[in-house]
C-alpha cells in the first residue's frame, strides 16, 4: 500500500486540477489568451508554446475570427486540454497555464482557426506533446540535461493532460484534417496572397500584381530616381509630414503614398539596407518572442543583385544565405530576407 500511496496522491492531484467544461461567457478573451474571474490561471486558445509567454498584441496573437466565432456561439463550452505550472519570467508561486478548446456541440473554435488557414495544425499540439517532442529531438547530452531539469519540477507543475490520450488524439486528427481542407481551399496561410503578419505572399501573387500594375512600380522608381528622400516615406502619416517639411512636393508625396496604400506595402518600415535603391515590403513577419522571421517584397535595383534564384517559395531549403532575389522585369526583383 505504501508504494501505491504516492501514485494515488498524484492521480488525485491531477484529477483535482482537471475542470469540468464551463461557459465561454466566463472567459475574458484577449486575442489567443484569456482569464476567468476568481481564477488565477492563465488560459490559452493555442497550444504548442503559446502559453509559455504572453506575447504583446501582434498578428500571431490577434485574430478577428476568434471574436466572430464566439459571437456566433454564445453557448459554447470551454474544455481544458492540458496544463502546467511555470515560474518562468515570474517570481513566487508557479502560475497555472491551461490550454483549452472552445466547443459548441460539433463546432470548435480551434478547428475553425485551422480550417480557415489562420494557423497551422501544429499550433494546436499541447504542452505535453511539445515536451515529449523536445526530448525525442534532443541529442543524448541535451536529453540528459532536460530530464534533470524536469526532475526538479514538482509533478503537479509538469505538463500533464486533463483529458484522455485518446480524446487528445481525436482532437489532433480533427485539426490535421482541417489543415488539409485549408490547403485544398488555399485559405489564409495557404493562399497565394498569404496571411498578413503570418505568412508571406507567394511569388506568383507578387508577379501577377506587378504585371497588372506596372504603372505603380514605374511611379515609385521615377520618384525615387528624382529624389531619394521619398524612401523615408511609408504609410504612417508622420512620415508624410516630415517629407513636406523637407521640401518634397505634396502632390508627389500623395502619389507615392497612394501606391504604397494600393499595394499595402511599407506600413511601418521603408526599406532594408543593402538590398537596392527602393524596397516595397509586402510582408514583415516575426515568429515567436524574438526578432526572427522573414521579410518579402519588391526591390528596384539597377545593379543586378545576388544570388538570383528561380523560386523564392522554395529557395531556403537549398541555401545557407539569408537573402535571395528573383527577377521580374527591367530593374525590378522580388526579394526574400530571412532574419
Amino acid at each position: 500500500m505504501s508504494r501505491l500511496l504516492p501514485l494515488i496522491l498524484l492521480i488525485a492531484a491531477r484529477a483535482h486540477s482537471a475542470q469540468a467544461p464551463f461557459s465561454v461567457r466566463d472567459l475574458t478573451v484577449d486575442g489567443i489568451y484569456a482569464t476567468r474571474s476568481g481564477d488565477p490561471a492563465e488560459y490559452c486558445l493555442l497550444g504548442a508554446r503559446a502559453c509559455l509567454f504572453r506575447l504583446p498584441h501582434n498578428p500571431w496573437t490577434e485574430d478577428s475570427l476568434i471574436d466572430t466565432w464566439r459571437t456566433a456561439h454564445p453557448n459554447a463550452q470551454v474544455m481544458s486540454i492540458s496544463e502546467e505550472g511555470t515560474t518562468l519570467l515570474r517570481h513566487g508561486r508557479p502560475v497555472r497555464q491551461v490550454y483549452v478548446w472552445i466547443e459548441d456541440g460539433p463546432d470548435s473554435l480551434n478547428v475553425a482557426l485551422i480550417r480557415e488557414g489562420r494557423y497551422a495544425a501544429t499550433a494546436m499540439i499541447d504542452m505535453v506533446e511539445v515536451a515529449q517532442r523536445t526530448l525525442d529531438e534532443a541529442d543524448a547530452d541535451a536529453r540528459q540535461q532536460l530530464e534533470q531539469e524536469r526532475a526538479q519540477v514538482s509533478a503537479e507543475n509538469q505538463p500533464h493532460r486533463l483529458i484522455t490520450d485518446s480524446d487528445y488524439a481525436a482532437k489532433m486528427q480533427l485539426v490535421m484534417q482541417a489543415e488539409q481542407d485549408a490547403k485544398r481551399s488555399q485559405k489564409g496561410l495557404w493562399s497565394d496572397e498569404g496571411l498578413k503578419g503570418r505568412s508571406p505572399p507567394k511569388d506568383r501573387y507578387l508577379m501577377s500584381t506587378f504585371a497588372d500594375h506596372t504603372d505603380w512600380f514605374h511611379t515609385i522608381a521615377n520618384l525615387v530616381r528624382a529624389d531619394p528622400r521619398f524612401l523615408e516615406i511609408n504609410q504612417e502619416p508622420p512620415t508624410w509630414d516630415r517629407a513636406r517639411d523637407a521640401g518634397l512636393p505634396p502632390t508627389e508625396i500623395a502619389l507615392y503614398v497612394d501606391v504604397l496604400q494600393k499595394l499595402d506595402a511599407n506600413q511601418e518600415t521603408v526599406g532594408v539596407d543593402g538590398l537596392g535603391r527602393a524596397c516595397l515590403i509586402m510582408a514583415d513577419i516575426t515568429y515567436g518572442l524574438f526578432d526572427n522571421g522573414v521579410i518579402k517584397g519588391y526591390v528596384w535595383s539597377p545593379v543586378n543583385p545576388a544570388p538570383l534564384v528561380e523560386d523564392l517559395d522554395q529557395w531556403r531549403s537549398n541555401s545557407t544565405t539569408t537573402t535571395a532575389y528573383r527577377r521580374i522585369a527591367d530593374d525590378w526583383y522580388l526579394f526574400e530576407l530571412v532574419h
